[in-house]
């Protein structure tokens, strides 16, 4: 019995071993490849498939603690102004134990209509449907994330172009977060979306937006409120949903004043009147409650006096 264990042990601990030198061979494999000429041509043509342009990195590496780095990534032809594309400063990418993280730095987007009304780049025409969408079009847009990646975006410009080269709507210095989250057993995902200063979105107005919302795995999602709920800013910044909201909420109020009867809603002249008739009673009562009390005194005294006299016959 003893020789079979050890037996199994020595097995188990040289498959242990075997599956250690071989992560560790990936790993510095992975590290030089990232680092050579022939990893970065690589990742460069995925890219160039995906986005459906020609696309470039300056530099690529393993940063830590072991995330692939990407630096001046950009598609061609976008140093010219007025060309549809976008530029890059930084990406990392790792994966997680259930999830990929993806964090994007100083990200520039030129999204451009093109004679069809189609937005160029049409592998990005999510991030050009953005101009015109609300909470629930950005959860549709991103449903498709939601079991597989954490994404951050940081520091990011996107600008939506007519077909004349002219700038329709433009957001700056953009932060975006997609976080899933767990809340007894039940799976939501965490947005937070910054914005601040923008022009001809529907979802913000003009400076200092932020959102923060819960999504379900449909389209349901509650906003959340508080100082850094909704907006900050004055009543101009606010978005145009939420403009519709406060004028629709006031209207009603409004409403509801002018439907209350007249002679249920009483004057102010008459309720002070009222005040002064009460306080002249209650004076007039104490009053007499004064008046009555000596006599009550001098009643009880001459009963006293009457028992006493019985006593002493």
């Amino acid at each position: 019995m003893r020789v079979v264990s050890d037996r199994r042990r020595g097995l188990f601990s040289r498959l242990v071993t075997i599956f250690v030198v071989l992560l560790i061979v990936l790993a510095v494999g992975f590290w030089f490849a990232a680092r050579s000429d022939w990893g970065r041509k690589q990742v460069e043509k995925n890219l160039s498939r995906r986005t459906g342009m020609q696309v470039t990195i300056g530099n690529m590496y393993i940063g830590w603690p072991y995330q692939l780095v990407l630096e001046n990534v950009r598609s061609a032809g976008f140093e010219a102004a007025g060309t549809a594309g976008f530029s890059l400063a930084e990406a990392r990418v790792w994966r997680g134990i259930h999830y990929c993280h993806l964090s994007l730095g100083q990200l520039m987007v030129r999204m451009k209509l093109d004679d069809n009304d189609r937005w160029a780049p049409s592998r990005l025409e999510r991030i050009g449907g953005l101009r015109d969408a609300g909470v629930t079009d950005i959860i549709r847009m991103t449903k498709d994330l939601h079991n597989r990646v954490i994404l951050r975006v940081k520091d990011a410009d996107i600008s939506w172009l007519e077909t004349d080269g002219t700038e329709g709507a433009f957001a700056r210095d953009v932060d975006f977060r997609m976080i899933p989250v767990k809340v007894d057993d039940r799976r939501f995902y965490y947005y937070c979306l910054n914005i601040y200063n923008s022009a001809g979105l529907k979802l913000s107005g003009r400076r200092d937006m932020r959102r923060e919302w819960l999504a379900t795995s449909g389209l349901d999602y509650v906003e959340l409120p508080g100082d850094h709920g909704i907006v900050s800013g004055t009543d101009e910044d606010v978005g145009t949903d939420d403009k519709e909201k406060a004028e629709s909420g006031a209207q009603v109020e409004v409403a509801a004043e002018k439907e209350v009867p007249a002679a249920v809603k009483p004057e102010p002249v008459a309720i002070v009147a009222a005040a002064e008739a009460d306080a002249a009673a209650e004076a007039d009562a104490a009053a007499d409650a004064k008046q009555e009390q000596p006599k009550q005194v001098k009643a009880v005294e001459k009963t006293v006096e009457a028992e006493q006299k019985e006593d002493a016959q």
